[in-house]
């Protein structure tokens, strides 16, 4: 009994941080934080990451109309249709 409960919270422990999106990516173009998204593109940082709404980085730069930024991930693999909650 003891081994199945370690095993459960071992699991729930697993999903949870499979859940948790690395969302450096999305919240540096959402300050326009250039240096901050350079660093996370450099670390690997998932460049189709969204936020809860769907918004991904991509849709910060559109916002921000930070056309440099934009072209930057899309180079590294952004999702030119992902949608957010706004579409």
């Amino acid at each position: 009994m003891r081994n199945q409960a370690r095993a459960v919270i071992l699991l729930c422990l697993s999903a949870m941080s499979l859940s948790a999106a690395d969302l450096r990516l999305v919240e540096a173009a959402q300050k326009q934080d250039r240096a901050a998204l350079a660093a996370a593109l450099k670390a690997g940082a998932d460049v189709k990451a969204a936020q809860p709404d769907g918004a991904t980085a991509l849709h910060w730069a559109a916002q921000w109309n930070d056309l440099a930024t934009a072209e930057q991930l899309v180079r590294a693999g952004a999702n030119v249709n992902a949608a957010n909650a706004d579409r």
